[in-house]
């Protein structure tokens, strides 16, 4: 038996046991298995998760950070007799002997006909899917670097032949691919190996990806497969064929302002893919105008990358930033996302959303700042810059809808996504644009 008991703090005398096959989150967040009423300790504060015959504790993000036996820690084997502090609560870590031991298989492939036998777990049972004859005369070998990543071009991953590269950032590269199962081009995203290195990491990468395998909606990406093979989790999803709303934003800079009733009708249609979320209880947590894709031929926009955030929450696709990316995301991040103590709700897309449509309309973020700690500053205590200062020609409705979205507090903004997709609807209407 292990457990984990309070002995000092808000919780003094509470207590849960650690599954010998599973995890315990713990932090102020209702999501969390072990819910602390400490105002100091994250919303996730950190994760203990047992793995064979150990028992690790990892920190998923807490403000303050863990100490286990008074030492500042990111990741320790626990052992009976630890003390954990995170926030002002301290608990004991208790492990009773007895035959619990167990070894975690490794995570499947969530569409069984793309696993390979270098994934499977020598049990002796008959390989789920594609036979190796259907991947060609011999596999590649295992994918162990970024350069390995890279080097796939051109080449053939499991039913997928790689044509060109789209895009490559600090979580993976994204490449045009045909799927040759389906006949049909994807976008094949390839995380980069050392970003999943512990089998937690990959567990819960697996666990996101299956909420979002079977949703549809015409305005949200569809991913058609994810998991693991050749050491890398990988993703194929719909290939949208157009631009980002952030390679939009960059060409209006130098053609001139975007026309405020293009910039609605975008927002009319991310608002009803925020409701899709809604109704699947899902939250984006990083809307940006990279994330807005819209579709060259008929201009529809699908909101990308739904459930990526989840699936890398505490893994090191979170630690590891190039230079650029982190300020990239900061300035759209809502106030609740920069530190200030609110559960992240559909409200915080919203506001997220209202800061990509901002840049839409003004060609700049609405708040940024020299240095993070100034953009969140900025963020969390000033008031945006109406985005008519830098675009006259906007409607003063829209205008509303758009600082209402932005308002600091949750409760200010727009109740749901459906609200909001009903406001914007009204505008529309009220100022005759066409919306097909």
């Amino acid at each position: 038996m292990r457990k984990l008991v309070v002995v000092h703090g808000h919780d003094t005398g509470r207590q849960v046991l650690v599954p010998v096959d599973g995890a315990v989150t713990l932090g102020r967040g209702a999501e969390c298995s072990f819910q602390l009423h400490d105002p100091s300790v994250s919303r996730v504060h950190c994760q203990i998760e047992s793995k064979a015959e150990r028992l690790v504790l990892s920190d998923a993000g807490g403000r303050w950070g863990i100490r286990v036996n008074d030492k500042t820690t990111k990741e320790a084997v626990l052992h009976s007799g630890d003390r954990i502090m995170i926030g002002d609560t301290e608990l004991l870590v208790e492990v009773a002997p007895g035959n619990d031991n167990t070894t975690l298989a490794p995570a499947a492939l969530l569409d069984a006909e793309t696993t390979t036998p270098n994934d499977r777990p020598n049990n002796g049972r008959q390989p789920l899917g594609e036979q190796r004859g259907d991947l060609g005369p011999s596999l590649p070998p295992r994918i162990q670097s970024d350069n390995d990543v890279i080097g796939l071009l051109g080449s053939r991953f499991l039913r997928f032949d790689i044509e060109s590269l789209i895009s490559s950032a600090r979580s993976g590269a994204v490449f045009r691919a045909w799927d040759n199962k389906h006949d049909r081009h994807v976008a094949l995203k390839i995380f980069w190996p050392h970003l999943f290195e512990e089998e937690s990491e990959v567990r819960r990468f697996v666990r996101a990806m299956r909420t979002a395998i079977p949703l549809r909606h015409e305005h949200l990406v569809r991913v058609y497969t994810a998991g693991r093979s050749r050491g890398v989790c990988f993703t194929s999803s719909e290939l949208v064929e157009g631009e980002s709303a952030d390679e939009l934003i960059q060409r209006v800079g130098v053609c001139g302002m975007l026309d405020w009733r293009r910039v609605l009708r975008i927002a009319i249609q991310l608002a009803a893919a925020l409701q899709g979320a809604a109704e699947h209880n899902m939250v984006h947590r990083n809307i940006t105008p990279h994330n807005i894709l819209i579709r060259a031929h008929d201009d529809v926009v699908k909101l990308n990358d739904l459930v990526f955030a989840k699936a890398i929450a505490g893994t090191r696709v979170e630690q590891i930033t190039c230079p650029g990316e982190l300020v990239g995301e900061l300035v759209y991040m809502s106030p609740e996302q920069t530190g200030v103590d609110h559960p992240l709700d559909e409200r915080s897309d919203i506001y997220s959303l209202g800061a990509a449509l901002y840049s839409l309309l003004a060609g700049r973020a609405p708040f940024e700042g020299r240095t993070t700690t100034e953009t969140i500053n900025k963020i969390q205590l000033e008031p945006p810059t109406p985005p008519t200062v830098f675009h006259l020609s906007i409607s003063p409705l829209f205008e509303g809808e758009v600082l209402r979205m932005l308002e600091k507090r949750p409760e200010d903004r727009h109740p749901s996504a459906a609200v909001l997709l009903h406001e914007l609807r009204r505008v529309a209407k009220y100022e005759n644009v066409a919306l097909a």
